[in-house]
């Protein structure tokens, strides 16, 4: 049996990289035509994958594309302002009244804030989830 030395394995090994990584535009083709197709075809192949790297990045959900499965779960959340009942709905106050509002269906980690009509915040409930009912006293002037 004849054993090969290591100078030609090493020459098969870089014959199979080589015409692995050979590009469209150097192929051996004898007809000018034929040369000219492939590589407009790998020029193609080339755009439409440009393109679809593209849309994968740029689409909406490409965030979730890369990271593991994860679970969307929705909650039924709602919040209301009410009269001194609780069950009353009411939307406008006077000075010196309470408004009071109640948020049902609420995940962990709430709270509810009451503003002022200059923007500062007035009052900040506690945190909760589930059911709150809170309310705030309306000053009757400044303080």
């Amino acid at each position: 049996m004849k054993c090969l030395g290591d100078d030609t394995s090493v020459h098969i090994v870089s014959n199979v990289k080589r015409s692995f990584f050979l590009s469209a535009k150097h192929s051996k083709a004898s007809n000018p035509i034929t040369k000219r197709l492939s590589r407009y075809r790998a020029l193609s192949v080339r755009i439409v994958l440009i393109m679809l790297l593209a849309a994968m990045l740029l689409s909406p959900s490409a965030p979730r594309m890369f990271t593991g499965g994860s679970s969307v779960t929705a909650f039924d959340e709602t919040i209301g302002t009410f009269a001194a009942d609780f069950t009353t709905p009411k939307d406008s106050w006077n000075l010196g009244q309470t408004a009071n509002a109640k948020a049902t269906g609420s995940p962990d980690d709430r709270r509810v804030e009451w503003v002022a009509p200059d923007g500062t915040v007035a009052q900040v409930s506690g945190f909760y989830s589930g059911t709150l009912s809170d309310s705030y006293a309306i000053q009757t002037g400044k303080k």
